[in-house]
């Protein structure tokens, strides 16, 4: 999932969040995780104040501390770690039910649709999304997103009749 947490500091006892792929020491401060159960990939951004980053990278403990308006990515199939600059813009943006994409590639928008819209999108074989987007969206229904991008580059989707009612994410197709 992925949560925003605003920690008062305390020197006497530090705040942990603990994810399956690291853990995050919290010194007083304001920032974003987001790590998903079914997605090896760790996303933590600093708002203000500042954190440290524990990972393993084999069999060693690392530790990346974070200041403001940085972001780290941490892959742990592969023990990789990104550190980058950021606004924070984009990253917490969800809290105010907004996407805010910034030349953000095709394959990444299906990512954060499927998050924010709890769907499931198939990409047809031979099908490759493609180009990259810029814009803002504020509490709008998926379909009219999708159709943003139809218009844009052609995306072509429809909904996937499930055999599988229970199941709580909607399949889309994309084709």
């Amino acid at each position: 999932g992925e949560a925003f947490f605003k920690v008062c500091r305390d020197t006497t006892a530090p705040f942990q969040v603990s994810t399956e792929n690291g853990e995050i020491t919290v010194l007083g401060t304001s920032f974003n995780v987001e790590a998903y159960q079914e997605d090896s990939n760790v996303a933590v951004t600093l708002v203000e104040g500042k954190i440290g980053f524990d990972y393993r990278e084999g069999n060693k403990e690392n530790r990346v501390l974070l200041t403001p308006n940085q972001k780290i990515l941490y892959d742990a199939d592969e023990g990789k770690v990104q550190l980058l600059k950021t606004s924070c813009e984009t990253e917490t943006a969800w809290k105010d039910n907004k996407i805010i994409l910034n030349n953000t590639p095709a394959e990444e928008v299906l990512r954060i649709l499927e998050k924010r819209y709890v769907v499931k999108f198939f990409i047809r074989e031979g099908v490759q999304p493609t180009g990259s987007f810029t814009g803002t969206f504020t509490n709008q229904r998926l379909e009219r997103i999708l159709e943003y991008f139809k218009v844009s580059i052609g995306l072509r989707w429809r909904y996937i009749d499930q055999e599988n009612r229970s199941q709580i994410e909607t399949h889309i197709e994309i084709y």
